[in-house]
């Protein structure tokens, strides 16, 4: 019996693995897809990679190779946390409520315009936003 058991949860670590591999893949093109829509930059990442031990983001930036997330710019961490949560809600295909704080603080007028024209209409539902007053001018 104590066999069968064992190779029973061999299976299944084998099984949540892929299972948890699979979605880290479609969450990865998510998030490029994403962060692309965001960012006034063309052609800035060529593939976002998600540890599955770890779960950190390292995107391959065209010109400087695999970097972690933690080394870019302010403003660019800003537009990955927002494509975070804009493929995270993608995925689950259900209408979450969605509260953004300083949403563009860090961001110039081109990226601003870019998560204003292509993030906040198709958000969710429900979208709040807790702004600055410099935030909103324009």
């Amino acid at each position: 019996m104590r066999i069968r058991l064992d190779s029973a949860k061999s299976v299944l670590r084998v099984f949540e693995e892929r299972i948890r591999n699979r979605h880290i893949a479609h969450l990865e093109k998510h998030l490029k897809y994403s962060y692309e829509l965001l960012n006034r930059k063309k052609a800035f990442i060529k593939s976002v990679m998600i540890d599955p031990e770890s779960y950190s983001l390292r995107l391959n930036i065209v010109g400087d190779g695999v970097v972690p997330a933690t080394k870019l710019s302010a403003a660019e961490r800003q537009l990955l946390a927002v494509a975070v949560l804009w493929s995270l809600s993608r995925m689950s295909s259900r209408k979450l409520p969605t509260i953004v704080d300083t949403p563009m603080g860090r961001l110039d007028s081109k990226n601003r315009r870019k998560v204003v024209e292509n993030y906040f209409p198709v958000a969710g539902d429900q979208v709040i936003l807790l702004s600055t007053d410099e935030e909103i001018v324009g």
